[in-house]
């Protein structure tokens, strides 16, 4: 980032989204062409992991992290079956709600299940693709499919939901120690029977065989793709091969691997990763100002 160019505040901000109160952090401004760069979380996570990255980009850029459904401190319906159909509509409702027409999508964990069946399936709209630490094929490894079975078992999931679970799993999940009270602030959304019911089945509900469709429309993309990823990464350990297959399917991809992140790569290096997005954003926006030499 040059030395001109200086973060820009964070706005906290609600908007309904087909009957969701969807809550979502802001940074930056519109510009002529409405292209928003789209932050998408995971699991157990919010827009909240987003937060120290957001006011970086929002200096050439208008960004978004949202909570999505079921997460943070949108809304979590009990009665909402979230598939891959729920989540492209939910995306698209939110798009037109904000005004977006184009999208520069940044998705990590099961952010990208949920935001890649939507690009597939909305080409047109996509301006860059940016993957962190996700799924993105429709094979599963041993301990993605072992976590699924877990949200299926009754003592089991009762147990991985607990605001005590969640703390350790954003631990293992980084290389940095966090704080308690970032900890705190990602558990204790949870605490509620009908936030933990969401966390469930968020996972349950999403079919890995409907990534087939991610699979066969991934090749055919023609804009820029940049993958980033924590290398130790204790919750997806083979994301180095997923990130592989990536720039073999996408010859325009560029692919860097930040050896002391782990999963959480939000949190360890905020800063890196950051910079890293930036410039890769910057580097594909006509005439965008923040753009560095």
């Amino acid at each position: 980032m040059s030395a001109q160019q200086t973060p820009r505040a964070t706005v906290s901000r609600q908007v309904d989204v087909n009957g969701i109160h969807t809550h979502y952090l802001e940074s930056g401004a519109p510009d002529q062409d409405r292209t928003l760069t789209l932050l998408v979380h995971g699991w157990p996570t919010s827009s909240y992991l987003w937060r120290n990255i957001l006011p970086k980009l929002g200096t050439g850029h208008w960004t978004i992290a949202l909570d999505l459904p079921g997460y943070g401190q949108s809304d979590k319906p009990r009665d909402i079956r979230f598939n891959h159909d729920f989540w492209t509509q939910y995306l698209e409702g939110f798009l037109a709600a904000v005004g977006a027409r184009g999208v520069n999508l940044v998705v990590h964990d099961l952010g990208g299940p949920i935001g890649l069946i939507w690009a597939a399936r909305h080409p047109d709209k996509l301006r860059h693709l940016v993957l962190l630490n996700t799924l993105v094929y429709s094979k599963l490894n041993w301990s993605a499919k072992l976590f699924v079975l877990m949200t299926f078992l009754p003592g089991i999931s009762r147990w991985m939901t607990r605001p005590s679970t969640l703390r350790r799993i954003l631990g293992l999940g980084t290389r940095k120690k966090l704080s308690q009270d970032v900890k705190t602030h990602y558990a204790n959304t949870y605490h509620d029977p009908a936030a933990r019911h969401c966390l469930l089945t968020s996972v349950r509900h999403l079919d890995p065989k409907a990534n087939l469709e991610v699979e066969r429309v991934l090749p055919t993309l023609t804009v820029p793709v940049t993958c980033i990823y924590g290398a130790n990464d204790y919750v997806l350990p083979d994301i180095s091969k997923t990130m592989a297959r990536v720039a073999r399917d996408l010859p325009q991809a560029t692919v860097t691997a930040l050896p002391d992140c782990g999963h959480f790569l939000q949190e360890d290096e905020p800063d890196k990763l950051g910079d890293l997005i930036l410039k890769a954003l910057n580097q594909h926006t006509p005439g965008n100002p923040a753009a560095e030499a």
